[in-house]
């Protein structure tokens, strides 16, 4: 009988000290998708960019510039963005408030939009590598009133705007706190629905138009970006 239950026992310790054992086998090689050899990077970078495009079928430059947040390959961060070249517009519309009809010849448009800037970058330790970003972000189009004759200019019709522009980039490291982007994308613009009721130069009524429409600020761009920060 003691050796029935002495053999039992031997049994049982054995299951328990193979079942350790091979939970310990199992709790070595089981992984996460956040398990990695590699430690995290932080790091931060901001500076100018200068983007090329095209509003009303014209070349167009607009200067801004943003930063963001770096976590291994990919950051997150913000920008803005306004228009620095002139480019203009005839309107001739009627002002309901005083019953005149208004000629707004010659108009200087104001472009502008800031948000969320993201992207990525392809083996960043290179010294010539491949980037992506998207700017997601939202602005206003509309006309500036030129003020007692100076280069002077208030906004006074704003048509609120979304905008998206994704683009992939060359990236040139310059030096360890230096890099130099060239963008090429697409800026898609959406939201323009201010309307008025339009006349020919002569004050013939034509019916109801947009003041600006997303064709004529969706375009192909080009981008120059400085950046500056610990990379």
């Amino acid at each position: 009988m003691r050796t029935m239950v002495k053999k039992h026992r031997n049994q049982i310790l054995l299951f328990v000290i193979s079942f350790m054992l091979s939970g310990q086998l199992v709790s070595q090689e089981f992984k996460t998708i956040f398990d990695s050899q590699k430690p995290i990077h932080f790091g931060g970078f901001g500076g100018p960019v200068v983007e090329f495009s095209g509003v009303d079928g014209s070349f167009a430059t607009s200067v801004g510039g943003g930063g963001g947040l770096i976590l291994n390959n990919f950051f997150f961060g913000g920008y803005g963005m306004g228009l620095a070249t002139f480019h203009y517009k005839d309107i001739v519309r009627f002002d309901q408030v005083n019953s005149t009809i208004v000629d707004l010849s010659n108009q200087p448009i104001s472009f502008g939009h800031g948000g969320f800037w993201v992207g990525g970058n392809l083996k960043p330790m290179d010294a010539v590598h491949l980037a992506f970003s998207a700017k997601i972000g939202w602005g206003s189009i509309g006309f500036m009133n030129e003020m007692n004759n100076y280069h002077y200019y208030q906004e006074s019709i704003n048509d609120n705007v979304f905008v998206f522009t994704p683009q992939v980039e060359v990236e040139f490291n310059m030096a360890r706190w230096f890099k130099v982007n060239l963008g090429v994308g697409y800026r898609m613009v959406t939201g323009t629905d201010l309307t008025y009721n339009a006349y020919t130069p002569d004050l013939q009524y034509v019916g109801t138009e947009k003041y600006f429409n997303n064709s004529e600020f969706s375009s192909f761009t080009g981008t120059v970006s400085l950046l500056f920060g610990g990379f």
